[in-house]
């Protein structure tokens, strides 16, 4: 279940959380300043070692997201924004080249595929 949360002056955020057996997250999908620009963030649940970074930089690698909709699939790259350090490891931020936060909410389910790693489907 994914709820809209207050971020910043007039804008919101959108967050799920996501489980595998490996790791657990949070994904924040918003804009920064504009929705044409959209993004990704992966926070970390559980705390992770310092090897993590290097984890999560060949994770998001050639990544893509799949915006599904009545209309049918539509795939869009990734590209990283930022990897940052946290108490419980790197918070990832990706850029999802191309869409805009209204293909975003036109889309029915947003897939976020992990070659090797199985797929989160979060539902929204």
């Amino acid at each position: 279940m994914s709820r809209t949360h207050p971020f910043g002056a007039g804008g919101a955020y959108v967050e799920i959380v996501s489980r595998t057996t490996v790791a657990s997250f949070r994904h924040r999908l918003y804009c920064k300043g504009d929705a044409a620009h959209v993004y990704l963030a992966m926070i970390p649940n559980s705390k992770y070692d310092s090897n993590f970074e290097t984890t999560m930089r060949g994770i998001m690698a050639e990544r893509a997201v799949e915006l599904i909709s009545d209309a049918g699939k539509r795939r869009f790259p990734l590209k990283l924004a930022a990897l940052e350090a946290t108490p419980q490891g790197p918070q990832t931020s990706v850029q999802i080249v191309g869409a805009t936060m209204a293909d975003l909410q036109a889309a029915k389910r947003i897939e976020l595929s992990y070659d090797g790693l199985g797929k989160v489907d979060p539902s929204c």
